[in-house]
């Protein structure tokens, strides 16, 4: 100070670096030591923390708890349901298995029926057959000795076997069939009705297969929607057997391209879906027409999963009247065999 005037003297350049660092010191310093207020603050923040966290964690047991009930609670209501099922279907079980159940290589029943010969018991186990299902076991014997059954069985059980098997068996064991025939004509010995052109190519495969070599026997499958005219020159070159819809038998039968006089049995394969499907009336002008054709008493064999009043009416009608009856069944609620699969698309 000089008369009365303050004069600054400039800070050289240590002073102003040792000012900045004393500031920048007490600031660091005054952070780095927060005050008592601020600790207590940060203490209590992370207590808080602490607290949730346990809070979650038990909530999260408690959910995982109750989660746990609820499952062994829904298993234990399904348990139950289930040997409610059980108990209530237990008789209708015990039946369904007996005819669903496929005979194995160990348990092979082919023994019990000398009829069938070893050519026809080779090519059976060589398609994987390897015993008779129960209803081919309960009606081969009946079908064999000329006896006129009606069977009933679930669907899928083995019926087309059950019938073709012995028929050929019986007419091969006569002569009717193969190089030791009686007459170098072929003559017809079975006509088989199915209800659908499936079912009738079904059986046709099934009597091809039981050949013991191909000419041994001829098998003919008519249905609509082919020409009719070709089925014509077949019938007329002769078959033994004679498989198809009841509409085109119809119209063969009314052109006169059949000749019924050797015929030895009649077929009604799955009649229920023919009534079903509307067709009892060409099933009864079929049989009208064969039964006028001659007087020889011809073998009827009758398979169906159910039997519908119609069906009865039939056999009273037409069958012997101590006809053999074979139910498998009997007070199944499901009328189809559990190896069947169902699929339903979804068009």
């Amino acid at each position: 100070e000089k008369d009365g005037i303050i004069i600054h003297r400039p800070q050289s350049m240590e002073e102003r670096r040792s000012s900045r660092t004393g500031k920048r010191s007490r600031w660091t310093s005054s952070r780095d030591s927060p005050s008592p207020r601020r600790r207590r603050r940060s203490s209590s923040s992370s207590s808080s923390r602490s607290r949730r966290r346990e809070r979650k964690r038990d909530r999260k047991e408690k959910e995982k708890d109750n989660s746990d009930k609820s499952d062994m609670d829904q298993s234990s209501v399904k348990n139950s349901e289930k040997h409610s099922e059980k108990r209530s279907d237990k008789h209708s079980d015990k039946h369904s298995d007996k005819h669903s159940e496929k005979p194995t290589e160990k348990g092979s029943n082919f023994g019990e029926f000398p009829e069938i010969s070893e050519t026809s018991i080779k090519g059976l186990k060589d398609r994987g057959i390897v015993g008779l299902f129960p209803v081919q076991t309960a009606t081969f014997r009946y079908i064999y000795d000329g006896e006129d059954i009606i069977a009933r069985d679930l669907t899928g059980s083995g019926k087309t076997l059950a019938f073709s098997l012995p028929l050929v068996e019986k007419y091969r064991k006569l002569g009717y069939i193969g190089s030791d025939s009686r007459d170098s004509r072929r003559r017809l010995l079975a006509i088989i009705l199915a209800p659908t052109r499936e079912l009738a190519l079904q059986v046709s495969k099934e009597l091809k297969a039981l050949k013991h070599y191909e000419s041994e026997y001829k098998v003919i499958t008519v249905y609509g929607g082919v020409s009719i005219e070709d089925q014509a020159r077949e019938l007329r070159t002769g078959v033994e057997f004679f498989v198809g819809t009841t509409g085109r038998v119809l119209d063969h039968i009314q052109r006169g391209n059949i000749n019924f006089s050797g015929l030895k049995a009649i077929v009604l394969d799955e009649a229920d879906e023919m009534l079903k499907m509307g067709f009892q009336e060409d099933v009864e002008k079929i049989i009208e027409n064969i039964s006028s054709s001659g007087k020889e008493k011809r073998q009827f064999l009758l398979f169906s999963a159910t039997i519908p009043h119609w069906v009865s009416n039939v056999a009273r009608k037409y069958l012997d009247p101590h006809h053999k009856f074979v139910d498998l069944v009997k007070d199944l609620k499901n009328k189809t065999s559990k190896t069947v699969q169902h699929l339903a698309i979804n068009c």
